[in-house]
């Protein structure tokens, strides 16, 4: 659960500390948020993604899931195991999210 914990914490962390620190929320997201022109010329952008949220709405929804099923997987596999899952299902959100995207608006 320490570890759950503290993933939230940096995802909350993630979440505010770029309102003081850009002006411009636009460019932020821009930058470190994930698309297919980004990946290809920063591919940290499939790290940095993760931990952006578009909403409080989307924050509070992606901590509470986090907090249940993460803390369950963190006390049954240990903290190693669910840092996997964690950014292996991420990761595949993410790409999975970008195809969708494509094929909606490809004419």
């Amino acid at each position: 659960m320490k570890f759950t914990l503290l993933l939230i914490s940096v995802i909350i962390a993630s979440f505010v500390l770029p309102l003081f620190l850009f002006g411009d929320m636009e460019s932020f997201y821009n930058t470190f948020g994930f698309s297919g022109g980004n990946f290809l010329e920063r591919p940290y952008v499939i790290i940095t993604s993760i931990f952006m949220h578009g909403s409080i709405d989307h924050l509070l929804s992606n901590i509470i899931v986090l907090l249940f099923f993460g803390a369950a997987v963190e006390d049954e596999l240990k903290w190693k195991k669910m840092l996997i899952i964690f950014f292996l299902g991420a990761f595949t959100h993410s790409i999975r999210w970008q195809l969708a995207l494509q094929q909606a608006f490809s004419p």
